[in-house]
């Protein structure tokens, strides 16, 4: 097996991570009017989705002799990333709770 190719899978997947929980969290730092829910509900949505890319990338990706690594990094790196997004979302409560005062 090559390292290289399930780093890269892992980055691809931490970065999916990554961007669909900071993404809306910027934009809902900057919400007037109450549209906070609506970037917590896009960012919700964007997860799912790229959950589902990552499954199936991976899963039809580690089928495949030539890109068996990439498929595994993609599936790895998703799992591993859960946690990330944990502490991102934990860290936008504290944030949301502290802009309101409580």
């Amino acid at each position: 097996m090559r390292a290289g190719r399930i780093a890269a899978g892992v980055a691809l997947a931490l970065t999916g991570h990554v961007l669909a929980a900071v993404v809306p969290l910027f934009f809902m730092g900057n919400a007037t009017g109450g549209g906070e829910g609506l970037w917590l509900v896009i960012g919700a949505v964007l997860q799912v989705l790229l959950f589902l890319a990552a499954v199936a990338g991976g899963t039809v990706l580690h089928g495949r002799p030539e890109s068996r690594e990439l498929g595994l990094g993609l599936l790895v790196g998703w799992g591993s990333g859960i946690p990330v997004v944990v502490v991102l979302g934990i860290m936008a409560l504290m944030f949301g709770l502290s802009a309101m005062g409580g």
